[in-house]
């Protein structure tokens, strides 16, 4: 345990005594300097550490933001691709999103990967599937489709129940 010594001066006395003797008025001057250097290094160290750990607080909650970002912008994903084709406007919904939530290129690939989904199909803003599956109509249709390819029958009366239908994916 650390003990104090203080001594007790009336103001005006203490005034008084320093002006007489300024080895006393070195000495009170030197104290309250001391103490105030004192004062000074605890509150800048209390700041510091203050500064720290907003500093932690502060990026742990920036990357908390950025998850929750890039797991609105995977559902928002799922939810586009879902039916296999990308219409423009929400492209332009994604990259909105993307930019101002801070979704990298990579992590938009890497969602899209994930979703069975290439950036170039993206990119067409169809699925390969319904791709292939649109131009094998768009081949029947214009007579370019060979009659000996594997499931030229089953294309043939699909289009013959659902013509209009099969246009959709033109």
């Amino acid at each position: 345990m650390r003990r104090t010594k203080y001594l007790e001066w009336k103001a005006d006395e203490l005034r008084e005594a320093m002006r007489e003797d300024k080895s006393i008025e070195a000495a009170v001057l030197n104290t309250l300097y001391l103490d105030l250097v004192r004062g000074l290094r605890e509150q800048r160290k209390v700041q510091r550490q203050q500064s720290v750990l907003q500093a932690h607080d502060s990026t742990a909650s920036a990357a908390a933001q950025q998850r929750e970002s890039r797991k609105q912008y995977e559902v928002m994903m799922r939810a586009v691709l879902a039916d296999g084709l990308v219409h423009p406007l929400e492209k332009a919904m994604l990259s909105d999103f993307a930019s101002k939530h801070q979704v990298a290129h990579a992590e938009h690939v890497r969602i899209l990967q994930g979703l069975g989904w290439t950036a170039k199909e993206y990119e067409v803003g169809i699925k390969g599937d319904l791709q292939q599956h649109a131009n094998r109509v768009r081949q029947y249709r214009t007579g370019d489709y060979p009659s000996n390819v594997p499931g030229h029958a089953e294309l043939s009366s699909e289009l013959r129940r659902h013509g209009s239908r099969a246009t959709e994916y033109e």
